[in-house]
């Protein structure tokens, strides 16, 4: 897969928000708005290269494949510096095709260049009934952050993290 990481755009939101109407697990991310608006919602405020969100939409060879939301947290004395995969989503007509596994082995290996950030650490958090995602984060070498899992057991979610070098 020949994938380009760009700024996302005004016309990346329409398309992700046709695939709101056609994925039902969009749908469930979304809550009942376009998945463009959702993200849009997210970082206005803030701008879509705060310090805090970035958002990236992926291509391979012009065909618009996905979009990744992350969260920046740089390093404090408590924490290391951390990019936390807030969503990785795949046009529904690419799914099942690999591109999320791309997507997430390209992160782990070009989080720099992509996101003009290099962690410490990449956290993620994926809902239980999500088996790709779920398998998608183990082929990808991270480990179940047992120590926030066994505090938020009755969460929805899996907590993931890999540390980088």
């Amino acid at each position: 897969m020949n994938f380009e990481w760009k700024q996302t755009t005004e016309q990346d939101l329409e398309q992700f928000n046709n695939w709101g109407k056609k994925d039902l697990k969009i749908q469930r991310f979304v809550d009942g708005k376009n998945l463009g608006n959702k993200i849009l919602e997210m970082v206005e405020n803030i701008g879509y290269d705060s310090g805090v969100f970035r958002v990236r939409s992926v291509y391979d060879n012009d065909v618009l494949v996905g979009v990744c939301v992350v969260i920046i947290n740089k390093a404090t004395k408590k924490s290391r510096n951390t990019l936390t995969l807030y969503n990785i989503v795949v046009n529904p007509e690419l799914q099942n095709k690999g591109y999320g596994c791309a997507m997430m082995f390209d992160i782990v290996k070009n989080c720099e260049q992509i996101f003009n950030f290099k962690p410490m650490v990449i956290k993620s958090y994926v809902h239980k009934q999500n088996v790709a995602s779920n398998k998608m984060h183990v082929n990808a070498g991270f480990k179940l952050d047992k120590k926030l899992n066994k505090k938020l057991k009755k969460g929805k979610n899996i907590h993931y993290e890999k540390t980088l070098n």
